[in-house]
């Protein structure tokens, strides 16, 4: 398992870390058996007969594989809503995250495009509402879209973002869904480049580095672990990421000296401390 922030950074670039549901399959099959490896591989097949007679006969509803894939997760990702909303009704953990990709039904379901098996997950309190929004968007995902729109809970920020990501797919019809709920672009924040100057330099947190430069009025982000991206200014201390809508940093500035900078995506934060000047 990774380091404890690159785990978090995981999760927060899981827009872009989605692999196949057969590499999680072949990892959770290579794993040592549990008891609630005929549960995961009913609930993955959709047969909603098994999965009933298995809880009945005591099987643990949040059993894991090796890797923390859980039978929910399993028919979220397969697409059987019967089954999922059944784990629901026994008590199934709607925000179990793996550790092999760190993700959560809610990811698996959005992923797919699996319309009702979002709302069901919505329903029950799944969290990453915000990251569904922008990566059902992004995705082309018009069915997923439509039923976070209709729970009328998305903050304009996040519906921005959602725009964002629905532009740069070139997904017209999402991008006219988001505006008739009022999504607006982002506004365009200009910094001046003595303030942009004092971020740039390195930062670290527990196992995870990053350095920060300036490039064309931009920050570029580049990290230990491969990651390269490009940010621009949301106001003179955040700023978005330019190609994964819902990432954002913040800088920390204490008596005109950069301290830190925490990279941002939904309720995940990663705070990492700038190292200092060789």
């Amino acid at each position: 398992m990774a380091p404890h922030l690159f785990s978090r950074l995981s999760l927060v670039l899981t827009v872009l870390l989605f692999a196949s549901r057969a590499a999680l399959g072949a990892a959770g099959g290579a794993a040592v058996a549990d008891p609630g490896e005929a549960l995961r591989s009913a609930a993955s097949a959709g047969d909603l007969a098994k999965v009933q007679e298995l809880l009945a006969s005591g099987a643990d509803v949040n059993a894991a594989n090796a890797y923390g894939g859980t039978a929910l997760a399993f028919a979220c990702d397969h697409g059987h809503p019967a089954v999922v909303d059944l784990l629901l009704a026994r008590g199934a953990n709607v925000n179990a995250e793996d550790r092999y990709y760190h993700a959560t039904p809610l990811s698996w379901a959005v992923e797919r495009g699996h319309a009702d098996i979002v709302r069901s997950l919505l329903a029950k309190g799944a969290q990453g509402e915000a990251e569904a929004l922008a990566s059902a968007a992004g995705g082309g995902h018009t069915a997923v879209v439509k039923v976070i729109l209709e729970r009328g809970k998305v903050p304009s920020e996040v519906l921005s973002d959602a725009l964002a990501a629905a532009k740069a797919a070139e997904k017209a019809e999402i991008v006219a869904l988001l505006e008739k709920a009022g999504a607006k672009p982002h506004p365009t924040v200009t910094v001046d480049p003595a303030v942009l100057a004092t971020y740039a330099g390195a930062y670290a947190g527990e196992g995870f580095d990053i350095k920060v430069a300036v490039k064309e009025g931009k920050l570029q982000l580049t990290s230990d672990r491969g990651l390269d991206l490009t940010f621009v200014a949301a106001d003179p201390s955040s700023f978005r990421a330019q190609d994964v809508p819902g990432l954002k940093i913040s800088f920390q500035v204490e008596a005109g000296k950069v301290k830190g900078v925490t990279l941002f995506r939904g309720e995940n934060a990663t705070p990492l401390q700038r190292k200092p000047e060789p």
